[in-house]
């Protein structure tokens, strides 16, 4: 079933409990109570025209008993004539009733009477009428008690009945919120839950459909975008990895074919049988610190792919600056480059790895120095981070030639670099040794204006006091 058809079906159990309620409402007031309450209302009419009745041949009958003069017949006459109305109007209309009710019984009674007038006195017809309307007035009391329980038993059945549409109409509600749950809540709930895994990287997350409609076809086309994105995250790592594994090995090949030739030219030289003594040991020398460069060029490359620990602990970022400046200082007076170093007070003591960083600073220094004309100036600065209270920075700036922008994105990958005479683990060790430490680096960089790499770090410890110097 679609879940078009599954609204179509909770909108008509929803509207066939309103049309239910309202047409057995509508037809229990009309029909019951219509008809309870017509007896009654009735019963009041008749009484009250047979009470009328009454009264007027009692103050008759008075008059007649009172009456000196016989002028007084015409007054009975008028009472008779009006009696004898009333009866032909009831026992006509009353010709298809039943010959078992007693008020028409009563009524064909009192007619039979007026007819018979002749034969009796004026005031003993009055006194038999008035006890026959008497008796009709017993009969429509009787006949209204009755139908005042009439009324009252159709009232108790109304209510039964509007309960009974009530509990109807609450269990076709709560068997629609029901079905909309399991219909929709629930797969959608399951939907939910499956983004906000595959948000955090559980490609592995399923959902088990539950139905065949929309949702259920929406929950497997997720589950598939779940192996699509696993499939190509595998490929892709699966490239990424053998592009940089042909890469490195390029770098490898490279680095080491030129010490390796090297090597060969030496060895050859020394095979020359006129070659001097001082020639085959000089030859030695360079093979022995040609081997060197390359042995610890490939130690540089097992530390660059092995897992980095660090003992973070309480640093003097003046004084480690300090440090490294005084080792860089012969490196940047070979290549007549000057370097100053400015300290922020408020981030001077850090807690860092200072082995780890040192040399970490130490590569961001040599690197610009080495990017540098002579004449120019590098720059270290630390300062903190004005919306970070707990980070720091440490900047290298240089007035180099720059770097291509299409370049940034691999500076910081294993076994790149732009120079010739470089190994490319620099940069890398570099940045493996602030996102070990939980911060984040990056270069900014204009061809023929310089570079600028800063990296952000986290635990600065606020301290006081000016710190500048300059070499």
């Amino acid at each position: 079933m679609k879940l078009r058809q599954k609204f179509g079906v909770l909108a008509l159990i929803y509207v066939l409990s309103l049309s239910v309620n309202l047409v057995m409402s509508g037809w229990c007031i009309v029909v019951y109570f219509q008809s309870a309450f017509v007896d009654v209302q009735s019963s009041f009419i008749r009484q009250s025209e047979v009470e009328r009745l009454r009264v007027q041949l009692q103050v008759t009958n008075a008059r007649l008993e009172l009456a000196e003069s016989p002028t007084e017949s015409k007054d009975v006459e008028s009472a008779v004539a009006m009696l004898r109305q009333h009866a032909s109007k009831r026992v006509e209309g009353s010709a298809a009733a039943t010959k078992l009710d007693k008020e028409n019984v009563y009524w064909r009674e009192l007619a039979a009477a007026i007819e018979t007038s002749q034969s009796v006195s004026p005031g003993e017809l009055l006194r038999n009428c008035d006890s026959i309307l008497g008796k009709i007035s017993a009969v429509i009391t009787s006949d209204r008690h009755s139908a005042v329980h009439h009324a009252a038993a159709t009232q108790q059945r109304v209510v039964t009945i509007l309960i009974a549409n009530a509990v109807v109409g609450a269990i076709l509600c709560i068997a629609g919120l029901v079905l909309v749950r399991r219909w929709v809540l629930q797969p959608v709930a399951k939907l939910r839950i499956a983004t906000k895994e595959i948000a955090g990287g559980h490609f592995d997350h399923r959902i088990k459909p539950q139905s065949t409609d929309e949702l259920g076809e929406l929950s497997n086309e997720v589950n598939q975008m779940s192996s699509t994105i696993v499939d190509m995250q595998a490929k892709l790592i699966d490239q990424e990895r053998q592009a940089a594994a042909g890469e490195m090995f390029r770098r490898i090949a490279h680095n080491i074919r030129n010490p390796l030739a090297g090597i060969r030219g030496l060895a050859e030289a020394t095979r020359n049988p006129h070659a001097h003594v001082e020639d085959i040991t000089e030859y030695q020398e360079r093979i022995i610190k040609a081997i060197d460069r390359l042995e610890q060029w490939l130690r540089e490359l097992q530390h660059s792919v092995e897992p980095m620990t660090i003992a973070p602990q309480r640093t003097d970022l003046a004084e480690l600056v300090e440090n490294v400046c005084n080792v860089m200082t012969p490196t940047a007076d070979r290549a007549q480059v000057q370097f100053a170093a400015i300290i922020d007070p408020e981030s001077r003591f850090v807690v860092v790895d200072g082995f780890h960083f040192e040399q970490a600073l130490v590569a961001l220094i040599t690197n610009a120095i080495q990017a540098s004309s002579p004449g120019k100036t590098v720059r270290i600065r630390v300062a903190n981070i004005p919306d970070r209270s707990e980070h720091w920075s440490v900047c290298v700036e240089d007035e180099g030639t720059g770097i291509a922008k299409e370049l940034h994105s691999k500076l910081f990958l294993p076994n790149f670099t732009t120079r010739s005479d470089g190994n490319g683990l620099g940069l890398s060790m570099v940045a493996k040794v602030v996102h070990t430490h939980g911060g984040r680096i990056h270069c900014d960089s204009t061809p023929g204006q310089g570079s600028r790499f800063e990296a952000i770090m986290p635990g600065r410890i606020a301290s006081r006091g000016p710190n500048t110097m300059e070499q």
